[in-house]
């Protein structure tokens, strides 16, 4: 057995602290950097291409949700003739009680709520990244129509796929609000 001297007690309490700090942050770390998220995405998504880093911004409800309703004006004039304008406001208000993030596929800016806890900040900016690439990669969704509609409803079930696998990875036993 080795003596123990100072220098060696030192070291040991080094190594203990060390361990400490790794197995305190076992199964809660974050990725730290848009740029790590991006990439996680992208593994998840099975990206080989290039692509460029999306401009993400972190706002307050109030800026979401002037943003979701600039950028929902074509489905609020549908929405409107389909079912009248009061249930057209009705849906918009369920839609903007819920925003969370979006991507404007116009400016090619990702906006997340800077008002969620931060693993969910995070998740949702997953979300919108898989939307990103399914943009860039898959281009926008311009016809009407069932074969549409089926097309968004594939991206929005992946993008929420990739959300929770990022939950479930990285944000166990942490604060996530849960949406409907």
């Amino acid at each position: 057995m080795r003596p123990l001297t100072e220098r060696y007690f030192k070291w040991m309490l080094n190594l203990m602290t060390v361990m400490a700090i790794l197995l305190a942050g076992a199964g809660q770390a974050h990725c730290e950097s848009e740029d790590s998220i991006t990439r996680w995405v992208a593994t998840r998504m099975i990206i080989t291409k290039k692509y460029s880093m999306p401009v993400v911004r972190f706002v307050e409800k109030e800026e979401l949700n002037r943003i979701f309703t600039a950028g929902s004006k074509h489905y609020m004039a549908r929405w409107t003739a389909d079912h009248g304008s009061s249930t057209a406001e009705n849906l918009m208000g369920v839609y903007l009680d819920k925003a969370v993030g979006l991507f404007d596929p116009k400016s090619r800016v990702i906006y997340v709520g800077s008002f969620l806890p931060d693993c969910q900040r995070e998740a949702v900016l997953a979300h919108e990244i898989a939307h990103y690439f399914q943009y860039i990669f898959g281009g926008p969704v311009v016809e009407e129509g069932f074969a549409a509609e089926a097309l968004l409803m594939e991206r929005e079930i992946e993008a929420s796929t990739i959300e929770r696998q990022y939950e479930k990875q990285f944000c166990d036993g942490q604060a996530v609000a849960r949406r409907p």
